[in-house]
């Protein structure tokens, strides 16, 4: 039995790991939408760091499974 919950272990992080890449990926793009309506100029130094941080977010997802 122990295998089959190890399998099972394994698969349910891959499946997580790609649903949490998903939101990070959503989530930045309403933010960026939300940035392109405002008119305030402040929030467009923010978008800038996305790329950078949206590289370091999906990084450490990409830890969940331990692969």
């Amino acid at each position: 039995m122990s295998k089959v919950m190890d399998v099972l272990k394994v698969k349910g992080l891959e499946l997580a790991e790609e649903q949490v890449k998903m939101l990070i990926e959503g989530l930045f793009e309403v933010a960026e939408e939300v940035i392109n309506e405002s008119e305030n100029k402040y929030d467009d130094m923010v978008k800038a760091s996305f790329p950078l941080v949206k590289g370091l977010l999906l990084g450490l997802v990409d830890k969940i499974d331990g692969k």
